[in-house]
């Protein structure tokens, strides 16, 4: 079982933020989530967020984990089943911490098809994580609302061939459902299952069709998932994590930052400074350090 200095829950502003204090810090550290930006990559453009006039939703969380990735912060594509206590440390997962931080937003609502689990992280995406990784490919997008629709328009001029799979009728703008009859390919059918070797291959639909894909994009909205948090700490009417301001919870070596904490005004640029914030309150903790002023920190 891999140990970690802090495991982090939720791969949206306010973790990626996170995850690059605590490697600037040298702590071990590891994060779980199923998309990278959460509701962050929804909007096509951002005005909003400091040092950027104008910039695509999806960049800044990719430019956040990109930099996170260099400092030496690990990725796992996976959902958290168990958490639980086990003397000096937490166990998530199959993975063992000294201390959690949550940071995950509402979660993307996931299939429960076979294999899913299987091919998130390669093949099955919850967001258009990277337009480079579609380039010339077969994508299947998964859902009949707006942020279905949206993606098939962000992909248009990448993907080599663009399929949206509903299983109800389209609930997405009427714009953005006849933009994308012109590129699209619509099929109206359940999925039964996703199937591959080592990646993902193919989609076997309800009627036992199978359509060979490079891709799938599951766009079928997003959940206030609590279920791994509710009887582990306090929170408020809300079903958010009721912190301090150190970002530490009813637990001692549990903290929480970004939309999931009671911290009002849930906005990208806020979760990122609780972020960094909850990283600076963890290394003290873990190592009794002061934190200086450190304009490179």
């Amino acid at each position: 079982m891999k140990s970690y200095d802090c495991i982090i829950i939720g791969g949206g502003i306010a973790g990626l933020s996170s995850s690059i204090y605590l490697r600037r810090k040298n702590i071990s550290t590891l994060i779980i989530t199923l998309d990278i930006g959460g509701r962050t990559n929804i909007p096509e453009y951002i005005e909003n967020y400091p040092g950027y006039k104008k910039i695509e939703g999806y960049k800044i969380p990719l430019i956040c984990k990109e930099q996170a990735e260099e400092l030496g912060a690990e990725f796992s594509y996976e959902k958290v089943n168990e958490i639980k206590k086990e003397k000096d440390y937490f166990i998530v997962n199959n993975y063992r911490t000294k201390i959690i931080l949550f940071a995950f937003g509402k979660s993307p609502r996931i299939l429960n098809v076979k294999n899913e689990d299987k091919f998130i992280g390669n093949g099955i995406d919850y967001n258009v994580r990277n337009y480079d990784s579609y380039k010339n490919r077969r994508v299947a997008i998964i859902g009949a609302g707006n942020s279905a629709f949206t993606s098939a328009r962000e992909l248009k001029n990448t993907a080599k061939e663009i399929i949206i799979i509903h299983r109800s009728e389209f609930k997405a703008d009427e714009a953005l459902v006849n933009e994308a009859s012109s590129f699209c390919k619509f099929i109206n059918s359940n999925v039964k299952e996703f199937n591959g070797k080592n990646k993902l291959e193919s989609v076997l639909l309800e009627n036992n069709e199978e359509i060979k894909i490079d891709n799938i994009i599951i766009n079928i909205g997003f959940q206030n998932d609590i279920s791994f948090v509710k009887d582990l700490v306090q929170l408020n009417e809300s079903n958010e994590i009721i912190i301090n301001e150190r970002n530490e919870s009813s637990v001692k070596g549990i903290y929480a930052a970004g939309d999931c904490s009671s911290v009002p005004f849930k906005q990208s640029i806020i979760s990122a400074g609780e972020g960094a914030k909850a990283a600076l309150s963890i290394y003290q903790y873990l190592t009794g350090s002061k934190i200086k002023t450190d304009w490179m920190h």
